[in-house]
Parts: C-alpha cells; structure tokens; sequence
C-alpha cells in the first residue's frame, strides 16, 4: 500500500484496488524479511516450504476503516473493475507487464485465494505477526500529506 497505492491514498484517499469484497491476509514485509533472515541462517527450515501469512484476513473496506480511524482522514475503497483499473493504471504510463501481473494477482484475490492464514511467522518469530493497524501506524507519514 506504501507503493503503487501510495498515490492514491494519499492524494485522493482512497483504495483503488480491484480486490471486490475477498479478503487477504496481509504479512507486513518487515515479517517477511525476518523470516526469510531465520529460515536462512537456521538448519530446522533447509528444503522446507514456509507458507507465510499476516494474522488476519481482512477485505479493503475493512482497511480503509482502520486507514481512516488511524489517519484522521476518511478513507474509501472505490472497488474499481478489472478492466478500469488497467486502463487506469495504463494511462499512469505504468509498464503493461506489471500492470497485467497487478491484474492477474487481484483477479486471484477476488477468487478468495489470499485468505488464507497461517501460524508460521509466529512459530518461527516466536511472536505474532505486526497487523494492519501496526503498519498504518507505523507508516503513517508516508499516507499523510502535511
């Protein structure tokens, strides 16, 4: 959300993603780097397969609420079409192939095929994963204009 929906969100905010009402369990990549740092300096995960999940499983509108409660600052999810969305994307001069990947992988979401969640980060952090509400937190500056 701190990248290619930064703009959205912080200049016009809103969530223009195309997710529909499915849900994702979003993994904050300060997760991800600490995991993957464990899994290879540690023997135990060698040839394993590590399924990495944040620690709920959310949808946009319920992102937007916690944007907006931490933010001051209503934030909406518009829930745009496949197709507006790439034109939209298109006409930001965004490369086709990412903006084709960005389609295919919101196309998999509004499937339901990111809901998943797992106990992994917490099995191998010895913790819970951070939640949405601690990345906005944690970024809020880079969602403000001030």
């Amino acid at each position: 959300m701190d990248t290619t929906h930064l703009d959205d969100i912080r200049d016009n905010h809103d969530l223009f993603i195309p997710a529909g009402h499915a849900k994702t369990s979003f993994i904050d990549t300060r997760d991800i780097g600490e995991v993957a740092a464990i899994s290879l300096t540690d023997s135990q995960y060698l040839g394993q397969k590590l399924d990495i999940t944040g620690p709920v499983a959310l949808t946009y509108d319920e992102i937007a609420n916690d944007m907006t409660d931490i933010l001051g600052t209503k934030i909406t999810y518009s829930k745009p079409s496949l197709w507006k969305f790439r034109r939209t994307m298109l006409k930001r001069e965004l490369p086709k192939d990412f903006v084709n990947v960005m389609v295919m992988l919101y196309l998999i979401t509004q499937m339901g095929n990111s809901k998943q969640v797992t106990d992994t980060v917490e099995n191998v952090l010895k913790r819970s994963p951070r939640t949405v509400r601690e990345y906005i937190r944690d970024y809020r500056n880079s969602f403000v204009n001030d």
